[in-house]
């Protein structure tokens, strides 16, 4: 099975691993928000990295 990348993925547990990853993103994202000194530009990073393992996640789910 590959990823968007084209990297063969041998794990099991690989779509669960992507899922825990997100979340802790979105925590991330949650907890930047709080902080007025938070650039809208590392906003913009975190939230394009979590589109880009929501995608991720649902190649790997179709794949599967």
């Amino acid at each position: 099975m590959q990823d968007s990348r084209g990297l063969i993925s041998s794990q099991p547990g690989h779509v669960e691993a992507l899922q825990a990853k997100r979340l802790a993103l979105k925590t991330q994202i949650k907890e930047e928000r709080k902080h007025p000194a938070t650039s809208g530009e590392e906003l913009k990073r975190l939230k394009l990295e979590n589109l880009k393992l929501k995608d991720e996640i649902e190649e790997e789910s179709k794949s599967a």
